[in-house]
């Protein structure tokens, strides 16, 4: 059901149990199913941003034309 995006409260109307017992389950469910220790992401390649001399000067209201 939480596969289909059902929210809690009508998991626990349809399967006739209370919110609380549904939460209980589903954090069982995630533990069983997750690493204790997960493994850090993968480290990226530093990002490098080049800007022309002209960048601060973009927008300026009193630009003379």
């Amino acid at each position: 059901m939480l596969a289909e995006r059902l929210g809690d409260r009508a998991i626990a109307r349809a399967t006739g149990r209370s919110r609380s017992w549904v939460h209980n389950f589903v954090n069982a469910l995630y533990r069983e199913q997750t690493p204790d220790d997960p493994e850090p992401p993968p480290k990226s390649a530093p990002v490098v941003i080049e800007a022309d001399e002209l960048w601060n000067f973009a927008g300026s209201e009193d630009q003379v034309q």
